[in-house]
């Protein structure tokens, strides 16, 4: 059992969060789409629960904050370690 996350959007919209701006539209660099300090406590609670936690994350800043939350909740002891 396991539950869905979303942290950005998508390239073609402009709304995949990244570290720097976009290339082709120096005005954006994407945004995350839920409060990331929410988002960081959800994780550890679904772990905690037991659950796999999928997160939708494009940009680079985006992956950067999944896998902070999801080491973040590892080294808390939530869940269990998967091979």
């Amino acid at each position: 059992a396991g539950c869905k996350a979303f942290i950005d959007g998508s390239l073609g919209a402009r709304t995949a969060w990244f570290a720097d701006v976009y290339d082709d539209d120096p005005r954006t660099k994407g945004e995350p789409v839920c409060d990331m300090t929410i988002y960081e406590k959800r994780v550890l609670e679904a772990s905690r629960a037991g659950l796999q936690v999928a997160t939708h994350a494009i940009g680079g800043a985006a992956v950067f904050a999944a896998w902070r939350a999801a080491g973040s909740a590892l080294r808390s002891g939530a869940g269990r370690r998967r091979s």
